[in-house]
């Protein structure tokens, strides 16, 4: 089963980091690996509500 989905906005919530303070590239990675978990996460719950296996 092949999934596409599309979340409006992502880049702009993303690359939205303040420059200020240091530590962008952390809170860029940061909020990249939180909507990486977000769009495995909701791939899994549709696989298991369709009865379709993990593999």
């Amino acid at each position: 089963m092949i999934m596409l989905g599309d979340i409006s906005g992502i880049q702009g919530f993303v690359f939205d980091v303040a420059e200020e303070g240091g530590g962008q590239a952390q809170r860029l990675r940061a909020r990249s690996f939180m909507f990486q978990l977000i769009a495995e996460v909701a791939s899994i719950r549709i696989l298991n509500a369709s009865n379709c296996p993990l593999t």
